[in-house]
């Protein structure tokens, strides 16, 4: 699949290749979500040992890491969101790749062993 270049997630070779293949792999959970979200304007997705909350917040949606069972967050990141509901629910898309590709590396996961 092929990333849009205004796509908000840190520029790494690896963290873009994973973004790629996480997006190829997930596509299906990440459309269910994106409409989820903006339905219900808060998303959380527990992976690993690691829970994601995705809030809706003024124009954008915030992204927040927990990695004690929802105890504490912090920010990860933050993505903004424009336009009509299928290009909102493209940006989250990509957002929910990004965000759970970053976890991984910090995480140290590799997505072809644990994924």
């Amino acid at each position: 699949m092929s990333i849009p270049v205004d796509a908000a997630f840190p520029s790494s070779d690896e963290n873009t290749q994973l973004m790629g293949d996480l997006a190829d792999r997930y596509s299906s959970r990440y459309e269910a979500q994106a409409s989820k979200l903006l339905t219900n304007g808060e998303l959380i997705v527990s992976n690993n040992a690691s829970t994601l909350k995705y809030r809706l917040e003024g124009i954008g949606c915030s992204v927040n890491l927990s990695v004690d069972s929802g105890l504490s967050f912090r920010k990860l990141g933050e993505c903004r969101l424009d336009g009509d509901f299928q290009k909102k629910k493209k940006t989250l898309f990509w957002e929910f790749a990004g965000s759970e590709a970053r976890v991984m590396l910090e995480e140290g996961i590799n997505p072809s062993i644990d994924g």
